[in-house]
């Protein structure tokens, strides 16, 4: 599912911080914000004309996933053996302290950050439905183009994060699909961003197969030779601005009650604890 929005309907594009807890040097955050400026920009005459707001939001996320990292634990190779935490106190604690720097920066910038705990897939999928509801029982809400959904997150290369990733994509869907009695025109899209190497991948100097498939040497000294001959590591990204993306809902708890703020662009979004 694309990411970008294509029509001039309302929208919430959820940017789902993982492993980037960061505002700088940050590909998908950069990704989510241009995208969500351009659909603001090419709706904003469409949606003055038929009277409605056709805005599309940005709402930053972070998902404490206690099912795969966080108060999960890896199973003991003997019976006697005791279970070794994924999140050790060090880990915790380094997380927890980027988790509030971030949303720090976030709050100077105007926006926020909501904070879940849980699965992802469900606490994503929650946001979602809350947000077509209250979009479609608030007078002005809606446009006739459409609710569009969106889920950016950085791309992740381990199976754990591609799992997740599968599990968001299906309970997004079934999130429109609950809410299409209310909302038939809603759809929810979701893009995984490239983020986390120090060569984009679109700039790998080798042709694909039949199949798309990338013909990367097997071997280690012909790759480097390539990428060192044909690619160049990019420069960091500056933190990005959010502008007109920034929030105009305010997100009371996950998954509760929206209240449409269309007044304000500086709202920001409180946590979720457990």
């Amino acid at each position: 599912m694309a990411a970008r929005p294509t029509s001039h309907g309302c929208g919430l594009t959820i940017h789902w911080f993982r492993n980037d807890l960061r505002l700088h040097d940050n590909p998908a955050l950069c990704h989510t914000l241009r995208s969500t400026t351009s659909h603001n920009n090419s709706s904003s005459s469409s949606s003055s004309s038929s009277g409605g707001d056709g805005r599309a939001v940005v709402l930053p996320v972070f998902v404490f996933d206690t099912t795969r990292a966080y108060g999960s634990s890896i199973p003991p190779r003997h019976p006697h053996d005791p279970s070794s935490r994924k999140c050790g106190p060090r880990r915790a604690r380094f997380v927890l302290e980027a988790v509030a720097d971030l949303r720090r920066n976030l709050k100077e910038r105007g926006s926020g950050l909501a904070v879940g705990v849980g699965r992802p897939e469900e606490i994503l999928a929650r946001i979602a439905s809350s947000f077509l509801e209250t979009i479609a029982t608030t007078a002005g809400g809606a446009t006739e183009d459409g609710v569009v959904v969106s889920v950016i997150c950085q791309e992740e290369p381990c199976s754990e994060e591609r799992t997740a990733n599968d599990a968001v994509r299906a309970a997004l869907d079934a999130a429109c699909a609950w809410c299409a009695d209310v909302r038939p025109s809603a759809s929810a899209r979701f893009d995984a961003v490239p983020g986390s190497t120090l060569y984009d991948p679109a700039d790998l100097p080798f042709d694909r197969d039949e199949d798309g498939n990338e013909c990367v040497p097997d071997a280690f000294a012909p790759f480097r030779r390539e990428v060192e001959a044909h690619c160049r590591i990019g420069a960091p990204l500056d933190a990005p601005s959010f502008g007109d993306a920034s929030l105009s809902f305010l997100l009371r708890d996950v998954g509760a009650e929206w209240n449409v703020d269309n007044g304000s662009s500086s709202s920001s979004s409180s946590s979720s604890s457990s």
